[in-house]
């Protein structure tokens, strides 16, 4: 198996490689460091966001739109939270497909990367994909804990992305695939 994802998910597979899950071959992680990271105040407002648009029962996403971009000026982040959004098929109504009291509850651990350096390893092949202007990928901080934990690694920066996977396809250009770098590529 050859696992990429991005954000959260990002720790969640380097969880998986670090605990040499067999079926894991090679990594790709996009935007995502094994480190512990301290979540912004703007995740709390999402949450809170999403349960407004949850409790106003819209039946179009451009109401739901509307409703975030009260708390959520951002058309990015806005765009990514409304991934999340799913039509219920027989009440017409849009709600968020994840639970969001569990994940309020959830965000003081979720910035957290439960492994120490002296004792867990991956050998396979590693990309860590990190956008320039997002913060949780730094190189010049991180270097050392990511190949200490992944000495096969390689880190990609890409100028003028920031965090949202969204942001390497605005920077890129539509019909672009992020992902044609490899993680077997020098």
């Amino acid at each position: 198996m050859y696992w990429k994802n991005s954000h959260r998910g990002g720790k969640v597979a380097m969880t998986l490689a670090l605990r040499q899950f067999p079926a894991v071959q090679s990594l790709i992680v996009v935007d995502m460091a094994p480190v512990n990271v301290g979540l912004s105040v703007d995740f709390a407002t999402f949450v809170e966001a999403m349960k407004v648009v949850d409790a106003a029962g819209c039946t179009k996403q451009s109401m739901a739109d509307e409703i975030l971009r009260e708390s959520v000026p951002d058309i990015a982040n806005r765009h990514f939270l409304l991934t999340n959004l799913k039509r219920d098929s027989h009440t017409g109504i849009y709600r968020f497909r994840i639970p969001l009291d569990t994940l309020g509850d959830s965000l003081t651990n979720m910035g957290a990367f439960p492994f120490d350096v002296a004792h867990h390893t991956y050998h396979g092949r590693t990309l860590i994909i990190a956008g320039a202007n997002s913060g949780y990928v730094r190189p010049e901080k991180n270097a050392q804990t990511i190949r200490t934990f992944f000495p096969q690694s390689r880190v990609v920066v890409i100028d003028d992305a920031g965090h949202w996977g969204e942001s390497f396809v605005t920077v890129w250009g539509e019909g672009t695939t992020l992902f044609e770098i490899r993680v077997d590529d020098k």
